[in-house]
């Protein structure tokens, strides 16, 4: 793979992740799941186990409480190119959530990283075939000096 085709491929993962966080903090996770090859390996957040099919993913979302106000801040964006469809990735990831009424204090609820994986897929589209979460600092997080270990 060339630097042009990492380019292109890196501004494609890139919306891929925007859209994501975008669709998740209006309440629309649901959809989503288009954003997923078949089979995947979704580590679930809040420990709901693997996701390994677009209907998981779905059915995840189709239980969340959508009445919170959230927004991710995804950054960082670290990728490696292992081969011309395949692409492993680590983004840092800021979060905000609250209960409506807004607005609310810009205190972060928490700091992760998310360790993904991408395949192009057969249309020529770059989806996600697997993410995990792993707390750095909120909920989850391991105190300092101990290892960061994913809760989902």
């Amino acid at each position: 793979m060339d630097i042009e085709e990492q380019l292109k491929a890196r501004v494609e993962i890139e919306a891929l992740g925007v859209a994501y966080y975008y669709l998740i903090d209006r309440g629309r996770g649901e959809e989503t799941a288009e954003m997923f090859v078949e089979p995947c390996a979704f580590r679930l957040p809040e420990g709901a186990g693997l996701a390994t099919t677009r209907a998981a993913v779905r059915a995840f979302y189709a239980q969340r409480d959508n009445s919170r106000i959230s927004r991710h801040v995804s950054t960082n964006l670290y990728l490696e190119f292992p081969s011309p469809d395949r692409a492993v990735g680590l983004r840092s990831l800021l979060y905000f959530a609250g209960q409506p009424p807004g607005p609310h204090p810009a205190v972060p609820a928490g700091l992760a990283d998310y360790e993904e994986e991408y395949r192009r897929d057969s249309d020529g589209r770059w989806r996600f075939y697997s993410r995990a979460v792993a707390p750095v600092f909120g909920k989850g997080a391991k105190a300092v000096g101990q290892a960061v270990e994913s809760t989902a």
